[in-house]
C-alpha cells in the first residue's frame, strides 16, 4: 500500500487530499488492514497530514496534480483526526521545511490549525527561512 506513483503519491495521499466520508473509510482500511505508512512522503516530502491540512486546490497548484482540480476545498477534519489517531507526525517537514501547521496556516484552514495546536504540535516550529506558522498566516 506504500507504493507511490511518479510523484511519490500513495493511495493514502490521494485519500487525504480529497477527503470525504468514503475516502476516510478507505484511508482507515489502508491504515488498519494494509499497514500503510501514515507518514509516507511525496516527491515534495509531504505526508498525508500535510495534504489533508493543505487541501486539494493548493496541493494541485504545488504538486502539479491535474486530477485533483475541481475538488472542493472544505476542511475535512475527519481525515485530519484519522491521521492523527494513527500516529501521523505533526513535526514532519516538507521540502521547504514546513510542518502541517505551517501549511494549514498558509491556506487559512483554521480548524486544522486549531486541531494541530490542541493535539500538541510545536507552535513555534521554524522553517529554514526562520518563519513560524504566524508568518504563513499573514
Amino acid at each position: 500500500m506504500d507504493c507511490g506513483d511518479e510523484n511519490g503519491w500513495t493511495p493514502l495521499h490521494h485519500c487525504a487530499v480529497r477527503g470525504g466520508k468514503g475516502r476516510r473509510e478507505v484511508a482507515e482500511m489502508i491504515l488498519s488492514k494494509a499497514g500503510a505508512d501514515v507518514d509516507s512522503r511525496t516527491a515534495y516530502f509531504r505526508t498525508p497530514l500535510h495534504l489533508a491540512c493543505i487541501g486539494p486546490a493548493a496541493a494541485e497548484e504545488n504538486e502539479g496534480r491535474e486530477e485533483i482540480k475541481g475538488v472542493g476545498g472544505e476542511e475535512d477534519m475527519g481525515m485530519v483526526n484519522l491521521l492523527l489517531q494513527h500516529g501521523a507526525s505533526m513535526e514532519a517537514v516538507d521540502a521547504e521545511g514546513c510542518t502541517a501547521l505551517h501549511r494549514a496556516a498558509e491556506q487559512g484552514r483554521v480548524k486544522c490549525v486549531w486541531k494541530l495546536i490542541e493535539s500538541g504540535c510545536d507552535l513555534y516550529a521554524k522553517t529554514p527561512r526562520r518563519w513560524n506558522c504566524l508568518h504563513y498566516a499573514r
